[in-house]
């Protein structure tokens, strides 16, 4: 899906290339982290190209809707993983309560992380076509 640009030069992905389909992400970007968690990022990012990956197979787009959740998706990973890294790094300094308070905020953030990848419905199987519904549908 390469064009060329004023000069004569060819601009855009390659062909073959997923970019080349369109912008699948919508322009919804996740907010940057503070300094050290560069591998929360690396890890949201998996998470991000992962899902739209599985959305792009099984439907063939990412909608804007699917773009919404995905993004509260990758907050709650990335809350949940900060979470995990200060707790780690401030443990000996907490009190008790204040760890099981981080504690259950890695859990609750879990939790509704799964609850929106299930409702991506990326499980859902297939939905059956005959063969004269489907040969309408590619024309």
């Amino acid at each position: 899906m390469t064009s060329s640009n004023s000069n004569g030069r060819k601009v855009g992905a390659p062909y073959g290339n997923k970019n080349a389909v369109g912008n699948i992400r919508h322009g919804l970007q996740a907010s940057q982290l503070p300094k050290g968690c560069k591998y929360i990022e690396h890890r949201c990012n998996s998470v991000r190209r992962t899902l739209e990956n599985l959305l792009m197979e099984q439907k063939g787009e990412v909608s804007i809707t699917d773009a919404a959740t995905i993004l509260n998706i990758i907050k709650w990973v990335r809350h949940g993983a900060l979470c995990e890294r200060w707790l780690r790094l401030e443990a000996d300094k907490l009190k008790p309560l204040e760890r099981i308070q981080y504690s259950k905020a890695i859990a609750d953030a879990a939790e509704k992380a799964d609850k929106a990848i299930r409702s991506l419905q990326l499980d859902a199987p297939p939905e059956v076509q005959d063969l004269k519904t489907y040969t309408a549908t590619i024309q």
